[in-house]
């Protein structure tokens, strides 16, 4: 019999979501319970290898995200599984296969599914990477894709760049040709060493603290590089302004996170005087209004670049016994792993 982490349909749901963030024992947090496997009506049989824990998973369970599902509902947006009976589907035994959309539950053991809610993914990549290729790589694909008009020679700036969407942006542009200066949050002296040495790594350039981003020596350090056309804002806050601040004429910010939890503050002078734009993208958004077609390009392209080691992500695997704990893990600060 399969399981699934389940979070249930009581309420006051602001009660659960008090009960949640204390971590405190399984009858305060999803619970295990049965899954169903029927594999009438053309369904597909699927194992799961492996489910990661973003922050939207987080999110959709306290109840304060874009998009919700009904309760009581399976955790999980993103994940990789097996194909064990494909019925009469086009997928074969063996295949490994992704979510077509998030919000599709995929904290649990095995599930039955149409053949229109997968995608075949390859196996030719480690199961990590294909468990998590639908959120982080996709947004930085997207991000480098769809805004700022970016060609080989252009600079992009980020904030929170040892974040997973972080990691990916990094590399994904130099496999293009296009800078980003990477900024990452202050810390101790050794630690932000240990830091910066890991994310040159994996490929990381021109990453500087947000104090020496402010520092009126930015400017002489990186006079080399052209005015970033795109900023990628993450955190929010003074962060947000402070990116804001060194993009060039008709420059673009992009927020795709909030992690400070405080407003963007948008500095009047560059935004009148620089021509500024400032948008939100959600990845979910685009999923919904894309098609199979652009998708399926878009993972191929993600794939190649996974097996061509032009794209490395940090992972630590932990077995589904030790969800409470990963779980925890997952929403503490200055987190730089999925």
């Amino acid at each position: 019999q399969g399981q699934v982490v389940n979070f249930p349909a009581f309420r006051p749901f602001e009660a659960f979501q008090r009960r949640l963030l204390r971590l405190v024992g399984p009858s305060y947090i999803p619970n295990f319970q049965p899954s169903q496997t029927d594999i009438s009506d053309g369904n597909v049989l699927v194992k799961m290898l492996a489910a990661p824990i973003n922050p939207a998973d987080i999110n959709m369970i306290q109840g304060n995200y874009g998009s919700s599902a009904p309760l009581p509902a399976v955790a999980g947006n993103e994940g990789v599984g097996i194909v064990e009976n494909p019925g009469t589907s086009q997928f074969q035994k063996g295949d490994w296969v992704i979510p077509a959309k998030p919000g599709f539950g995929t904290w649990r053991t095995d599930f039955s599914a149409a053949p229109s809610e997968l995608i075949k993914i390859s196996k030719d990549i480690p199961v990590e990477y294909a468990a998590g290729i639908s959120s982080n790589p996709c947004t930085a694909y997207r991000l480098l894709s769809d805004f700022g008009n970016l060609e080989k020679g252009d600079v992009v700036i980020q904030n929170a760049a040892n974040s997973s969407v972080g990691q990916c942006v990094a590399q994904i542009a130099k496999e293009r040709g296009i800078h980003v200066i990477n900024v990452i949050r202050s810390r101790e002296g050794d630690e932000l060493n240990a830091l910066k040495e890991k994310m040159k790594a994996y490929g990381a350039e021109n990453i500087v603290t947000e104090e020496e981003l402010a520092h009126p020596s930015f400017l002489d350090n990186f006079s080399s590089l052209p005015k970033p056309k795109l900023a990628i804002n993450s955190v929010g806050g003074s962060s947000a302004t402070s990116i804001a601040k060194r993009l060039g004429q008709n420059g673009r910010m992009v927020t795709i996170g909030g992690m400070s939890r405080k407003p963007i503050l948008v500095p009047t002078g560059a935004l009148i005087f620089k021509n500024l734009t400032f948008e939100g993208f959600w990845m979910t958004r685009w999923i919904l209004n894309s098609c199979p077609e652009e998708r399926k390009a878009m993972l191929d392209d993600i794939v190649g670049l996974v097996k061509n080691n032009k794209l490395k992500l940090w992972y630590e695997t932990v077995s589904l016994d030790s969800y409470q704990e990963s779980i925890k893990a997952s929403m503490e600060a200055k987190k730089d792993r999925k």
